[in-house]
């Protein structure tokens, strides 16, 4: 979870996006393939915030004061994961992209089911369950397919708590095995 600069394709200089990417999928290489969350950094003007190639000192000010006012967590302790699912739930309220796109919304979802998980937070996981069972008959049959297979057996993997916890907990201690992963700095989720 972090701050995370993107090369923009056909122009000098980089898009500010705040990300967090999971380390419970089966390969460091699946984990760092694609974030679970990408929230870009806006300027004043409400348009993407680009930072120049060529960066001086005060733009690099810039980018972090953009940064900081509009992601509120802390990179340097340990997160509230109450904050942090307030902070995903709005963002599926309050992003039209996001409320008019479910696939969106389950990346959100798994995210938060997977801290869950890690967490033994059975309660929040099992409302997370609720709330796409709640949802999922509103959603696309063939793209749900596309991307999570069935919409049933989805939904009985996902009350597989105590399995899912166990591949969870394999996957991390194997990604955090890794001597990329290792160097970065840890917090936890309080």
């Amino acid at each position: 979870m972090g701050m995370n600069l993107i090369k923009v394709p056909g122009r000098t200089g980089y898009k500010l996006f705040f990300s967090i990417y999971p380390l419970w999928r089966q390969s460091l290489r699946a984990c760092l393939g694609y974030p679970s969350f990408l929230q870009p950094i806006l300027d004043n003007k409400n348009m993407d915030y680009i930072l120049p190639e060529d960066m001086a000192e005060n733009e690099i000010d810039d980018a972090l004061h953009l940064y900081q006012s509009q992601i509120s967590y802390s990179h340097s302790e340990d997160v509230s994961f109450t904050e942090l699912r307030k902070y995903l739930k709005s963002c599926i309220s309050n992003h039209v992209g996001i409320r008019s796109n479910f696939v969106l919304q389950m990346k959100i979802y798994e995210l938060l089911y997977g801290i869950a998980l890690y967490r033994d937070d059975k309660e929040t996981a099992n409302d997370i369950c609720k709330t796409i069972s709640d949802n999922i008959i509103q959603w696309d049959d063939k793209i749900f397919k596309y991307w999570y297979g069935d919409k049933a057996e989805y939904l009985l993997r996902l009350m597989d708590f105590d399995s899912n916890r166990i591949n969870l907990f394999d996957n991390v201690s194997l990604n955090l095995a890794e001597p990329k992963v290792q160097k970065l700095p840890h917090f936890s989720f309080l």
